[in-house]
Parts: C-alpha cells; structure tokens; sequence
C-alpha cells in the first residue's frame, strides 16, 4: 500500500559512521586535550576525499555527516537504540568541518569535539534542530527527489573514479 501524508523531504542526508575508540589512558595522543577519558576515531584521506566530493557536488542539496557514537562497546549501543536514543548520544560532524585533519575527538555527545593534525575545536550543534531547519531550495515530490538524487549520486561516483586521487581508492577497492 502506498502513503502519500509523508512530509515533503527538504535535504538529503548523508551519513558514514564511525565506531570510536574508547582512550582510558594519559598515553592517548589527544589526552592533553581533555585530561580525561575520550572517544577518537580516524579519517582515511580516500574515504573523506569521497564524501567531501558529494558534499561539494550536492551543494545545499545534501549535508554529509560523520555519525559516531558515544559509547563504550557494542552493547551500549543495543541498549540505546532500545530506548530509541541513538541519536541523541552520537557525536555528529558535518565532513567538511573535518578537512584537513585525521581524527576526531570527543568526551560525549551534545558537547564540542577536538578534530587533530592540529587540534582544532569544533562547537557542538543540535542535529535534530539543524535538521529541522532546514528550507528545501525547491519544492519536489519525494519520488521525484529520490530519482533525481540517485542519478546525482550515480553520476558522482562516475566522476569520482576519474579524479586521481580518489580514482585510486576506487582501483584499490574494486580490485
């Protein structure tokens, strides 16, 4: 059965999660910038050169997130898609805001990050707020803006494989 009282869609969202790593000890690379326990994950150039390209191509069409959980292990995470709070305990970053840097960190989610090469802080933003404020720039039927972004993804990722840099991290993976 088809549903037609679905809200029109404004955005497309684009996510690549990250499983953090949980750093206990002083030794941590990033300590002095907490002095606490802290959650770290890592961007591989290939991967980000990636979703910095759609994020480019897309414009205000789509927003490319980074999604990283603030949890400890894998079941914290049942226990919080159990209660239906996974969102509101992920640590969302915008890629762009990450250009240039390697890692990210973080104490927990709803406060700021530290991205690293050289640490720079990124302010916390709401997710579910900048999701609802966002304007669509024209007004499409959901079929319609479905289609239209899978031949814009499909023809991104055509593009991609003929851009050097990331031509290799198409090769290294499809072979």
């Amino acid at each position: 059965k088809e549903v037609h009282n679905i809200p029109a869609m404004k955005v497309n969202l684009l996510f690549q999660y990250k499983r953090p790593q949980f750093i206990t000890m002083a030794s941590g690379a990033e300590w002095h910038l907490w002095n606490q326990k802290y959650f770290r994950y890592h961007l591989y150039a290939e991967q980000h050169a990636l979703l910095s390209h759609i994020e480019v191509k897309f414009g205000s069409d789509a927003i490319v997130f980074y999604a990283a959980p603030a949890v400890e292990d894998v079941s914290d995470l049942v226990k919080l898609k159990k209660k239906n709070v996974i969102i509101d305990n992920t640590n969302f970053r915008r890629a762009s805001e990450l250009n240039g840097h390697r890692r990210n960190t973080y104490i927990k989610a709803g406060t700021y990050s530290q991205a690293c090469s050289e640490p720079q802080r990124l302010d916390n933003f709401h997710f579910l707020e900048l999701i609802e404020g966002i304007k669509p720039s024209t007004q499409r039927e959901n079929g319609q803006f479905l289609v239209e972004f899978a031949k814009r993804i499909s023809g991104s990722m055509r593009e991609a494989q003929n851009v050097g840099y990331l031509r290799t991290a198409f090769v290294d993976r499809m072979s």
